[in-house]
């Protein structure tokens, strides 16, 4: 009879499968196929950091991902969850934390203990420590657990909040990963035996061989005499021998195709290196001193990189979700944690600081060139004084005030403007006051009640979809058509 089973149940489980041996929550022994073979545990992957190509590969991966910027988006969250989260980070050590979460790109996974303290009447987190990779097993449910020496081989549960582990193409069947270092290991290998054989070869048939000459009636104790004579010359240079013996020197004529033969397998087992860690065989196919050889050998692919900075950034948001849960109850609204290129310009933050400076305008507020060059990353010959007019109405005395940075111009209608006109700009400013007044008196509170710069474009961003912009827009174009048609009422009567 089959079981029944609801959609809210696990059908395809280790339990029931027939790959099940173990009772109970027991351990899963990592299924990486080098490990499986070698009979040794990860350790083994830490013995090929000592290779040159695999440590510069991991260098260079690493490096194009600290390169990015970082920063804590406050989307959704509170002004004071946002000012809280940025503080804490900034005190992060941010390029150790960014290292030591990618090592789960070599290794499979990377434990990452959790270190908290309470600070300013909140528990923050001040530093996460990566600990070794062979401390840890996954049981049958894939849940990491400690080694302990109490509970060595299945292991103790962990806290919540404690650990975050990143994983390199981990799944159901392998929750370990599968880090870069496995395809490592037979490059290196045969890496480490081309160059274990070719000096060996260089040894051996590097240098000329000695060969001594003696008549057939030579007896043993001569012939034994005139080997440790030539053994003599291989340390020394120079023999002495009867003159009725000669020495010639003789060279392999296959030697240099030998030595091709063991420079070829190293070349080729570092370009597979190189191919794991960068996306591409540069450095190992790279000629120094060939125009874009040197740039070639070292360039992370963008793809690659990209994934890097998603994996930290989905291990850092977790800490903030976590902190928010700890602090204030809930992560639904948290703040997020984001990296970028330098030169690339946020264009959501960018169309929210037009409306921002816009929605300011009519408060006489401005954001400052500090703001500019801090938020996009500006250097100071970046930035120029803007020649742009503001224009202003007086509707007392019917004049429009023209202001700039530098000088204050005023134009006026009243001396040799037309009446009609005159009339038209007082009723349009009349029937504008109408319609901006709630809109003003919303911005003044904001700008009363903000307690800082950034809570204040916040709440005018908040706020700005409520305000009555269609109102004035139409009252402007019915006023603008109108001036139009009197002046071409005010010009045919003329002629």
């Amino acid at each position: 009879m089959k079981p029944k089973f609801s959609l809210t149940d696990e059908l395809a489980s280790r339990s029931r499968s027939i790959d099940f041996y173990g009772i109970g929550n027991l351990l899963l022994p990592n299924p990486d196929p080098v490990l499986k073979k070698q009979g040794r545990d990860i350790t083994i992957y830490q013995e090929l950091l000592t290779d040159d190509r695999v440590a510069g590969g991991m260098i260079n991966r690493t490096a194009a991902s600290k390169a990015l910027l970082w920063e804590i988006n406050r989307d959704q969250a509170t002004v004071r969850q946002h000012k809280a989260v940025r503080e804490i980070f900034n005190k992060l050590a941010m390029n150790r934390i960014i290292e030591q979460t990618l090592k789960a790109r070599g290794f499979g996974f990377a434990p990452l203990e959790v270190m908290w303290s309470l600070r300013d009447g909140l528990i923050v987190p001040v530093d996460l420590v990566l600990k070794p990779q062979q401390w840890f097993l996954f049981d049958q449910g894939n849940i990491l657990k400690f080694r302990s020496r109490e509970n060595y081989i299945i292991g103790e549960e962990l806290p919540r909040y404690k650990f975050l582990c990143p994983t390199n193409e981990a799944d159901y069947a392998n929750p370990y990963g599968l880090g870069l270092l496995s395809r490592c290991f037979w490059p290196v290998t045969f890496k480490r035996g081309g160059w274990k054989f070719w000096v060996t070869f260089a040894e051996k048939f590097g240098q000329v061989w000695p060969i001594g000459k003696l008549p057939r009636s030579a007896t043993a104790e001569q012939t034994t005499a005139l080997l440790d004579v030539l053994d003599r010359m291989l340390q020394d240079g120079s023999a002495v021998i009867p003159d009725d013996g000669s020495i010639d020197l003789m060279e392999s004529g296959t030697k240099t195709a030998t030595s091709d033969l063991f420079r070829g397998v190293i070349a080729e087992a570092n370009s597979a290196i190189t191919t794991v860690w960068l996306g591409h065989a540069g450095a190992g196919e790279s000629t120094p001193g060939k125009l874009g050889g040197e740039s070639l050998a070292t360039d992370v692919r963008d793809d690659l990189r990209d994934d890097d900075a998603n994996l930290v950034m989905e291990t850092l948001q977790q800490l903030i979700d976590w902190t928010c849960e700890i602090n204030w109850g809930s992560s639904d609204n948290s703040p997020t944690f984001i990296m970028r290129e330098k030169d690339q310009i946020d264009i959501s933050q960018a169309e929210r600081d037009d409306k921002l400076s816009t929605a300011m305008k009519l408060s006489g507020l401005t954001l400052t060139r500090e703001y500019y060059q801090k938020t996009y990353g500006l250097d100071e010959e970046d930035v120029g004084s803007s020649d742009s007019l503001l224009v202003t109405r007086d509707s007392k005395k019917g004049q429009l005030p023209v202001t700039s940075n530098e000088s204050r111009v005023t134009a006026s209608f009243a001396e040799g403007a037309p009446d009609t006109l005159t009339r038209l700009v007082d009723h349009a400013g009349d029937r504008l006051d109408r319609s901006t007044s709630a809109w003003l008196d919303t911005v003044k509170q904001i700008v009363t009640h903000a307690e800082s710069l950034e809570e204040l474009r916040d709440s005018i961003l908040a706020a700005y979809p409520d305000l009555p912009v269609e109102e004035t827009a139409r009252i402007m174009a019915e006023e603008t058509m109108k001036a139009a048609m009197m002046g071409r009422m005010e010009a045919a009567a003329g002629d």
